[in-house]
């Protein structure tokens, strides 16, 4: 008599009765997905006072759906914090005096043209016509959305944008030239969405790229490429402020400023903790001239003779936007080095010391006040019933 079952007879066991379980029980992704009741009640949390607050929750779990993400709370919560602090869950947003603004900023910056500037002022204010002249049309704008369709009517008016729109060298003139770059309830990044797109369907003409505006300044629009820049990437962060950094700051923006004051340290020398690791030309290009911090991490590696060419540190650095930057020679041989000199564990993210600047408001803005700012608006509706 065997007091023990043979091995496989015991596999053979357990795997029917995980089956079996596995059958009963509904999937663990599934379980976790919020209905959109429940996500009506956290927006409901949010805002009050908004009365399509249930539009909203669709639009929000259609989104995550879409892009591939589970609807669960964190993620909806993630996504209600940013909404609510980009919009107030608005879907082309209002900006107080933006007309005079915009009308006032673009004058100074004719006044700073010698001649040319003249020129395009005159025109400004006769076309298409003297009575409802361009710029008496930009002094009524309310939102980005209005500012955006009076620059493009114009460019509609001088260029024959039919045939031009498809060379690459007039569209990214005229695309560069809209002053109009974060936009929708989400203010995403215009050309995020474009990159995007293009990844899927190929090069797009200046006609594509007007449609792709007009659908971010929807609901659903607006809500699909923020959700996919918020969620659509992988960054080890224990923290979920650092994701929060990261969406104002740009992808690994906190990851990276944890490897400059790596540097910094190492270095000794003070160094702008911003998170972009290179400098870049128009279009998202390094530049060829060294940033500070890799000057910094060449003058590293030569002084504790590290085997780490000018050649290989710029080509690591090249991945800075990538989750890859982590697997390279020049990270982790920095952080292996701050380790040996400190005896401490170097911080893998750090929110970048970034100021920015904005004419809509008069406020001082950081991306260390955004990013705490919207994570107190995700722990408080993580923390709603």
């Amino acid at each position: 008599m065997r007091l023990f079952k043979p091995l496989h007879t015991i596999r053979y066991s357990l795997g029917s009765f995980f089956l079996i379980i596995s059958l009963l029980l509904p999937p663990l992704a599934q379980a976790n997905n919020l209905s959109v009741a429940q996500v009506n009640n956290l927006v409901r949390q949010a805002e009050p006072q908004l009365k399509n607050r249930r539009i909203w929750a669709v639009g929000i779990l259609k989104a995550l759906k879409r892009n591939g993400f589970q609807q669960n709370r964190s993620n909806v919560c993630s996504v209600i914090a940013i909404v609510d602090q980009e919009s107030s869950f608005r879907v082309n947003p209002s900006v107080k005096n933006l007309g005079k603004i915009a009308t006032t900023a673009i004058l100074k910056r004719l006044d700073s043209l010698p001649l040319v500037g003249s020129v395009i002022k005159k025109w400004l204010e006769n076309k298409p016509t003297k009575k409802n002249s361009y710029l008496k049309i930009m002094g009524r704008a309310q939102t980005e959305r209005d500012l955006d369709r009076i620059y493009r009517h114009m460019i509609s008016s001088v260029f024959l944008v039919s045939s031009l729109s498809k060379i690459m060298l007039v569209r990214n003139l005229i695309e560069n030239n809209n002053e109009i770059n974060t936009i929708g309830s989400m203010q995403v990044s215009t050309s995020f969405a474009i990159e995007e797109e293009e990844k899927h369907k190929g090069t797009h003409s200046l006609d594509q790229i007007w449609k792709l505006r007009e659908s971010m300044y929807t609901l659903n629009g607006g809500l699909h490429y923020g959700v996919l820049l918020l969620l659509g990437y992988r960054a080890d962060y224990i923290n979920k402020v650092h994701h929060f950094a990261d969406y104002n700051a740009g992808r690994y923006a906190s990851r990276n400023a944890g490897f400059q004051f790596v540097i910094e340290k190492l270095s000794k020398k003070s160094l702008a903790k911003d998170g972009d690791l290179l400098r870049y030309r128009s279009g998202k290009k390094p530049s060829f001239f060294k940033s500070t911090t890799e000057k910094h991490i060449n003058e590293i590696a030569f002084q504790y003779k590290l085997r780490l060419t000018s050649s290989q540190i710029r080509k690591d650095l090249k991945k800075e936007k990538t989750q890859q930057f982590t697997q390279t020679k020049t990270y982790q041989l920095l952080r292996r080095l701050y380790r040996k000199k400190t005896k401490r564990h170097p911080p893998y993210a750090v929110i970048p010391s970034i100021q920015l600047k904005s004419e809509k408001t008069s406020r001082i803005l950081t991306t260390k006040r955004f990013a705490t700012v919207v994570h107190g608006r995700y722990q408080r509706c993580m923390r709603a019933r």
